[in-house]
């Protein structure tokens, strides 16, 4: 690693594809997220178009298999990671989907890690909600549904970085999570409508006779490296 990944960041972010890198705000822009998410879908819609139906049949395929699950799906999600902020950097090729498979053992061992560190934080989260239903109790249920709610509004939020961080830095499962952490400090409200915004342009999508996703659900991944590009900035290279 190249910089200290939890430092606040204090002068406006550049955007660089290679140098010695640039600092971030420490905070972002919503309407700046929006445009930049609009104007790197349009300026890369052939990309991310064929990224998006690629990506969806080999995950299909992988999904047949347990094996495919455990040891193709996490190192196709880095893929994906790691195209989406090249994209943003002004830098994506196809071929970025399947870059984790270069350094396999590596990218699968911190993915495989990554995903279950997620998976207990939110499984946790639902567990009052788990036992109200083994035990058929429908207060508990509810008592365990609004917990979680809370909790992915509250805590969720917060790690929606966490997978940017982790390809981007170069970071380990613990410390891409404790980054996200770190760096929405203070943010939360502003991620929080962020995914509102998310929801409201998938909805558009939906409503322009489905031919609207082939935009929308690029440009709501598009929204978030965006706001986390504006934070966190950009790592030497």
């Amino acid at each position: 690693m190249t910089q200290d990944p939890y430092a606040a960041p204090q002068s406006n972010i550049q955007t660089s594809p290679s140098g010695p890198g640039t600092p971030g705000t420490g905070t972002f822009d919503i309407g700046l997220a929006m445009s930049e998410a609009w104007q790197n879908t349009i300026q890369n819609i052939g990309p991310m178009i064929g990224v998006l139906i690629v990506g969806t049949i080999v995950s299909l395929l992988m999904s047949v298999t347990i094996i495919g699950i455990f040891l193709g799906l996490p190192v196709l999600f880095y893929g994906l990671t790691k195209f989406l902020l090249n994209t943003h950097d002004g830098r994506c090729q196809f071929s970025d989907l399947f870059s984790g498979f270069s350094n396999y053992g590596a990218i699968l061992g911190r993915m495989l890690v990554f995903a279950l560190l997620m998976m207990v934080i939110f499984i946790g989260a639902a567990s009052i909600q788990y036992i109200g239903r083994f035990i058929e109790s429908e207060s508990l249920i509810m008592i365990g549904g609004l917990f979680e709610i809370v909790f992915q509004l509250v805590i969720g939020v917060r790690l929606y970085w966490a997978g940017y961080f982790l390809v981007d830095r170069d970071l380990t499962a613990t410390e891409a999570i404790k980054a996200s952490w770190e760096a929405s400090r203070g943010n939360w409200l502003k991620l929080f409508l962020l995914s509102l915004m998310m929801a409201v342009v998938t909805f558009l999508g939906m409503l322009a006779l489905g031919v609207g996703l082939l935009v929308a659900i690029p440009m709501t991944y598009m929204m978030f490296v965006s706001s986390y590009r504006q934070c966190a900035g950009t790592p030497a290279s």
